[in-house]
């Protein structure tokens, strides 16, 4: 497995929501940190998307937040958190900058409380 951090962006085949048998090409936040991801071979993601909603448990991801620009403007959907097998993931595209991982841990508890 290679080795993938907590706040990376990487690309993964996500399976959607509503057909479990397809899967689109799409970046994700790795959200569960190293001590968890060394337990087995399932990842927690938060899905990436370019449908801005704005809504409380979104980040709007800036080009100043990670340290390669997405082609697009997205956000992160904190409240939809998944598990992904390792072998779903294909590649890293970034992490998010060190200043930006409080902010993210945060509206990832929002989804709780």
């Amino acid at each position: 497995m290679a080795n993938y951090n907590q706040f990376d962006i990487v690309w993964a085949q996500f399976p959607l929501s509503d057909k479990l048998d397809k899967l689109k090409m799409r970046p994700v936040m790795i959200v569960s940190n190293a001590e968890s991801n060394s337990l087995d071979n399932d990842i927690m993601v938060c899905p990436i998307t370019s449908r801005l909603r704005g809504d409380m448990f979104s980040l709007l991801l800036l080009d100043s937040m990670i340290s390669i620009p997405l082609n697009i403007v997205s956000e992160i959907r904190c409240n939809k958190i998944m598990t992904l097998r390792h072998n779903l993931i294909t590649e890293k595209a970034g992490c998010l900058n060190e200043f930006f991982h409080r902010i993210l841990l945060e509206k990832l508890f929002l989804a709780f409380r």
